[in-house]
């Protein structure tokens, strides 16, 4: 039998498809570091492409954005698990803003509610990662 198990598998594992979807983005906070949720992307690896849409982010119920507590005022630091082309963030339905145009933009907590953060990667497509901004 484990002989069995043993072959289904090295027949199967070809045809096992590991997902493709941007990587994982996360931000810095006095209180740590903390893994941002996915929503929208379109991305591309090994020459494969997918696109995800997302509902926009929001901060209760059912798929609520990952909540971050923050101080009014923090500067807190986003780090990105790939070089981008442009970063923008809006919070609270408020106008976007440009960051700096690196793996680790910093953002002053200005705000507080639903985040996303967009960014357009130099190769591979684009990616949005949301949280939910509380002040502590």
């Amino acid at each position: 039998m484990t002989t069995m198990k043993l072959l289904a598998a090295v027949l199967l594992a070809p045809l096992a498809v590991a997902p493709i979807k941007p990587p994982a983005a996360h931000v810095v906070t006095s209180t740590g570091r903390h893994q941002l949720g996915y929503s929208s992307y379109c991305w591309t690896a090994k020459k494969r492409s997918v696109c995800a849409d997302s509902i926009a982010p929001h901060c209760k119920g059912v798929a609520a954005a990952p909540m971050i507590r923050v101080r009014r005022g923090e500067r807190v630091r986003f780090e990105l698990g790939f070089v981008p082309r442009s970063v923008s963030l809006s919070v609270a339905n408020g106008p976007s803003v440009n960051l700096s145009t690196t793996r680790h933009p910093t953002w002053r907590a200005n705000r507080a509610g639903p985040l996303l953060l967009f960014v357009d990667a130099k190769t591979n497509g684009d990616a949005s990662y949301v949280a939910c901004i509380v002040f502590r």
